[in-house]
């Protein structure tokens, strides 16, 4: 087809509407998200969401909200139709989700939607039926009780290449259950319901912001408040970071570097703590209008914001032992006979607790390279050196046996042929959509260097024998994780102390064998320094 560059068109408006439609509507998830923000500034008390085949086939979504007139329902389907702002200044403070009047114009244009809203005060519904943008039909329907009810079917229907680029099923799910769980934890006092495929999946019933948060992300176990900035941490080893300002869940590069940052100083970086941040900030500081979809913002104060985060998360986040965390009445360490760790007598949670109340055995000294943690024995005198990332690959080993490692959402497009190995990979934690071309999930030990480690892993497999039993798996994720990157940061002398004091020596291996401890005894030091000869 020839194009004639010098000559200027106005486009057809149905190629604007397309264009339109696409800044607005990403995805299924973008629908869901739309929707569920009109549902809110509504005033809506109970929201359900329906999906079937990850929204591509069907959203549906329903509301108690206070409904609308017929005139109204027919503005809302134009473009720049809003209840919400009505001048330039109203741009510069805005207090509700939505103000575009641009989601139900988007998204009617590239599906079939049917509409059906109703006040308190009608006795009837409007029923609005939209194709492509096209309005079909209005009539009066039943509805019982007011609030609307938006159906949005064959998303994309009229634009063939666009559909071809949304994911599988699996994948387009997990980005809507991504987008309820968010408001649901900005909208704690709002009731939710998530079905799929006709069967509920999950629902929220309007509760404390706290008992909200456990039910959405886990047990909170840590809360701090500065400034515009309100933190919630829980230990769930999922490691996501939710942000809202102003009760919008937007995403901020900087916030969520800066919590990753803080929290890899405490934690392990496959066991880092979900973190929930609410910033509380006048409108006129924050402008909202810098994309379509207005998942991003920007502040007027910056500094002042990520200061606030950093202060009210650190007053939030506190270090956790190694041999408390996440274990309840159980040791993680394996039994001898098996060529891992022993099973301590007593439970490890009582352990600690009576070694904290006396001075440890073994005194930190300090570290060598950032790899060797040095100890003195304070019994006999002996120098004891660690291999802390022995150590910690070990530790990793041991978990994976016991299949104590939780997994995390990811959605990151492979640029390495992982297929030969799906199914070996699946059984260390990892999933993939159907082509194996979307790593979909991750165990925690990988999570934050998922590409990295999936790299290393590949590698030790196509060295691997080829009967691969599940130890045999786990050996060689321990190693591909190490050589991925750093998991040792955060190592606390306390805790190793400890493990000295209570595992034998010669038990203290890497899953490869190596030593993970090498002692000098007094002797050995004096005759080194010709002290004794």
């Amino acid at each position: 087809m020839e194009f004639n560059s010098s000559r200027v068109r106005r486009l057809p408006p149905s190629v604007v509407k397309r264009i339109a439609a696409g800044e607005v509507v990403e995805r299924p998830s973008s629908v869901v998200k739309e929707l569920l923000e009109n549902s809110l500034d509504a005033g809506s008390s109970l929201i359900q969401v329906l999906i079937e085949d990850g929204g591509k086939k069907l959203v549906e979504v329903r509301d108690n909200g206070c409904g609308m007139s017929e005139d109204e329902a027919l503005l809302a389907i134009e473009r720049h139709t809003t209840s919400k702002i009505a001048s330039e200044e109203d741009l510069c403070r805005i207090g509700t989700l939505g103000f575009r009047g641009e989601a139900l114009y988007a998204i009617s244009s590239v599906s079939r939607f049917v509409l059906a809203t109703r006040r308190e005060e009608d006795e009837l519904a409007t029923k609005l039926v939209v194709e492509g943008g096209v309005l079909k039909s209005v009539e009066k329907v039943y509805r019982d009780g007011k609030g609307t009810t938006v159906r949005v079917e064959n998303l994309f229907f009229n634009l063939r290449a666009r559909r071809k680029f949304l994911r599988s099923r699996k994948v387009e799910r997990e980005h809507v259950r991504r987008i309820i769980r968010e408001y649901a934890l900005a909208y704690p006092d709002v009731s939710f319901e998530y079905h799929e495929e006709g069967e509920r999946i999950f629902s929220y019933v309007a509760d404390s912001l706290f008992s909200r948060i456990g039910k959405v992300v886990g047990k909170v176990e840590g809360s701090g408040e500065w400034g515009c900035a309100k933190v919630f941490v829980s230990p769930n080893g999922k490691g996501e970071t939710f942000v809202f300002v102003n009760k919008r869940a937007v995403s901020d590069r900087s916030i969520s570097y800066l919590v990753r940052g803080i929290l890899k100083q405490s934690y392990l970086s496959w066991e880092l703590p979900s973190v929930v941040v609410f910033l509380d900030l006048p409108p006129e500081d924050v402008d909202v209008n810098v994309h379509p979809t207005k998942r991003e913002v920007r502040f007027r104060n910056k500094a002042k914001v990520l200061d606030d985060v950093e202060r009210a998360l650190k007053e939030a986040s506190k270090p956790q032992s190694y041999f408390t965390y996440g274990v309840e009445k159980e040791n993680f360490l394996s039994d001898v006979s098996n060529g891992h760790f022993y099973d301590s007598k007593e439970p490890v949670q009582e352990v600690v607790k009576d070694l904290s109340c006396k001075l440890l055995r073994y005194r930190f000294i300090g570290e060598v390279s950032g790899i060797f943690m040095l100890f003195e024995d304070r019994e006999d005198g002996s120098l004891v050196m660690v291999d802390k990332h022995a150590l910690h690959e070990r530790m990793l080993f041991d978990r994976m046996l016991k299949r104590e490692i939780s997994s995390h959402p990811v959605f990151v497009p492979l640029d390495i042929d992982a297929f030969l190995f799906k199914d070996l990979l699946e059984r260390l934690g990892f999933a993939f959509d159907d082509e194996g071309r979307v790593l979909l999930k991750v165990p925690s030990w990988a999570y934050g260097k998922e590409a990295k480690v999936l790299r290393e892993l590949v590698l030790e497999l196509e060295d691997a024998p080829l009967d691969r039993g599940y130890e045999e798996l786990a050996r060689r994720a321990c190693r591909a994780a190490v050589r991925a990157g750093d998991i040792s940061t955060s190592l606390d002398a306390e805790d190793v102390a400890r493990i000295l004091e209570n595992v034998p020596e010669e038990e203290l291996t890497c899953p490869h064998g190596r030593p993970v401890v090498v002692r000098l005894d007094k002797a050995k030091l004096e005759a080194l320094f010709k002290r004794r000869m």
